[in-house]
């Protein structure tokens, strides 16, 4: 039995709980009910990506949060960070996750990308299908 999980950052929440209840829709649209688990910030993610593949044998993940830019190069190293973080966890465990940790340099883009979290659970069952 196949199961899914969202794991979403809690900075930024204004955006990322409208991307959790997208991404949720998703799933519900396809009869499946992930489970959530919710994380302080973006470079926590990779961290509970691995722990939730090897405790509770999950088999797909989406991941969801947002960094802004700011004034300074903490912008970058989350990113980079964050991504590489997440990417190295998906290759070691082969499992598939899911990347809309999104990387704006304004609130206004990562509004109008919120629905990507609601096709992002349907690739999370597509990977697993083509697979």
């Amino acid at each position: 039995m196949k199961k899914f999980a969202i794991i979403v950052s809690e900075f930024h929440s204004e955006i990322t709980e409208k991307m959790l209840e997208e991404s949720l829709k998703g799933f519900k649209e396809q009869n499946i009910k992930p489970l959530v688990l919710k994380v302080p910030g973006a470079l926590e993610i990779p961290f509970a990506a691995q722990e939730l593949i090897l405790k509770k044998k999950i088999s797909s993940i989406v991941a969801l949060g947002l960094v802004l830019k700011g004034d300074t190069d903490h912008y970058d190293r989350v990113c980079e960070m964050c991504s590489d973080g997440i990417m190295q966890i998906s290759l070691k465990y082969r499992v598939p996750i899911i990347f809309e940790v999104l990387m704006c340099s304004k609130k206004s883009h990562a509004v109008k990308r919120i629905h990507k979290a609601y096709e992002a659970s349907f690739l999370a069952t597509k990977m697993l299908k083509i697979l």
